[in-house]
């Protein structure tokens, strides 16, 4: 998605109608993928490789019960119930980082200060700390070392 990634997308259809069901349908099979989608509320989610039957009973489900998740989905939500503080590694496939948070990594790859990147980017220094924090919560970094880290493993250092 060019302008914004799914995330974002289901924020704002939700943020202006509460009421509509939204169902995933991604390429990501990562545990991170699927929790973060239904803690921002999906009400199903499907691979898309899925059979078109799949797909058919999951409109028909998320229609008639509100919710729709397969076994493989439901396995990854059972196990984090079992373990609610499990940490869940981050990968560059496993998570999808805004436009806006792509340039502050790399900002915070070529040591630019919170000062310089909000001049770079025509945003308060405000906004920058909140797009570091969003990257620290979303890749499970530490702190700023940890983006660093993360920036290199993943390619976002150009």
């Amino acid at each position: 998605m060019p302008k914004m990634d799914g995330s974002e997308v289901m924020q704002r259809i939700k943020k202006n109608n509460i009421d509509v069901k939204i169902i995933v349908i991604s390429m990501h099979d990562g545990e991170e993928f699927i929790l973060h989608s239904s803690e921002q509320g999906a009400s199903g989610y499907l691979l898309k490789q899925s059979e078109p039957d799949e797909i058919v009973s999951c409109i028909e489900q998320v229609m008639d019960n509100g919710h729709f998740f397969n076994a493989y989905v439901t396995k990854v939500m059972y196990s984090r119930i079992k373990e609610p503080n499990k940490k869940i590694k981050s990968t560059r496939l496993g998570i999808e980082l805004t436009k806006r948070e792509i340039e502050v990594l790399k900002y915070i790859f070529h040591e630019l200060s919170t000062k310089e990147i909000s001049e770079k980017l025509y945003r308060s220094e405000r906004t920058v700390e909140g797009h570091r924090q969003n990257l620290i919560e979303k890749i499970g970094a530490k702190n700023v070392a940890g983006l660093v880290v993360y920036a290199v493993r993943n390619g976002y250092y150009s």
